[in-house]
C-alpha cells in the first residue's frame, strides 16, 4: 500500500489482513520503488495524488521494468476523470474509487485479479 499514514490507511490494511492477505507500507512513491523490488508484491496499491510523482507516473515506471512490471497494480482515487481502468506502458492499471463503498472496491479488485475467491 502506498499512502501516508492515516486512518484510510488503516481502514485499508485492515480490510486486507481480514482478508488473510500480509501488507507493507510506503509513505510515498519514491519510497514505494525499492520496497516493490525488494517485496516483489502479489498487488500493488496506491493513492493518485502525490506531491513529487502521481500514482499513475508509479505505475508506469514500476511497468517498465521486468521486476515489477507483471505485478497488479490499482490506484485509489475519489476522481471521477479516471476510466476503470487504464492501460499504460504495456500493462492495466485498475481504479479504486475512493466513495462509500470503498473497502468493498478494494475487495473486488482483488478478487478481479485473484487475490480473493469469489463470494
Amino acid at each position: 500500500i502506498i499512502m501516508p499514514p492515516g486512518v484510510q490507511r488503516k481502514a485499508v490494511s485492515n480490510r486486507l489482513t481480514d482478508h488473510g492477505i500480509g501488507v507493507s507500507f510506503a509513505d510515498d512513491p519514491v519510497q514505494s520503488i525499492g520496497i516493490s523490488f525488494s517485496l516483489k508484491p502479489d498487488v500493488i496499491l496506491s493513492n493518485q495524488e502525490f506531491t513529487l510523482i502521481s500514482g499513475f507516473e508509479l505505475a508506469n515506471m514500476l511497468a517498465a521494468t521486468q521486476v515489477t512490471g507483471k505485478i497488479p497494480f490499482a490506484l485509489m482515487t475519489s476522481h471521477d476523470d479516471l476510466s476503470s481502468s487504464t492501460t499504460h506502458a504495456g500493462s492495466t492499471i485498475g481504479v479504486i474509487k475512493k466513495d462509500s463503498a470503498f473497502l468493498d472496491n478494494i475487495s473486488n479488485y482483488l478478487r478481479g485479479v485473484s487475490l480473493l475467491a469469489p463470494n
